[in-house]
């Protein structure tokens, strides 16, 4: 059976992706950083075949957990679409602050590298 995991699958991507995925029957873990908006999310689609993890990408340890916790999930697909619009804004400058861009490369970059090697083996 597939199980897909969505990162950010609160947002305005990742919601309609769950849906898609749930609508055909798919196993679909996704992360978020808000409980109150997964909670929202897995009562809006009722499915015994969707599940969340809390995950704040921010916190290297939160991303080891994540991983430990589901190093037997036999996840066959990866779909990264975890961001934060407030590593977004630009500055007076025109110009991405540092941290911001450094926060953008975990997220677009680092973070799909590490889940993807996680649970290449699993």
């Amino acid at each position: 059976m597939r199980h897909i995991l969505i990162t950010g699958g609160t947002g305005l991507i990742g919601k309609n992706l769950v849906k898609g995925f749930v609508d055909k029957k798919i196993k679909v873990t996704f992360t978020a950083t808000s409980k109150d908006k997964a909670n929202k999310l897995l009562k809006k689609f009722n499915n015994k075949n969707l599940f969340y993890e809390n995950l704040n990408v921010k916190n290297e340890n939160d991303i080891k957990k994540f991983i430990n916790n589901n190093k037997n999930n036999k996840f066959t697909h990866l779909i990264n679409t975890a961001r934060s619009l407030k590593s977004l804004k630009n500055y007076k400058d025109h110009l991405k602050n540092s941290k911001n861009l450094e926060f953008e490369f975990l997220m677009a970059v680092i973070l799909p590298y590490m889940l993807s090697l996680s649970f290449s083996n699993s």
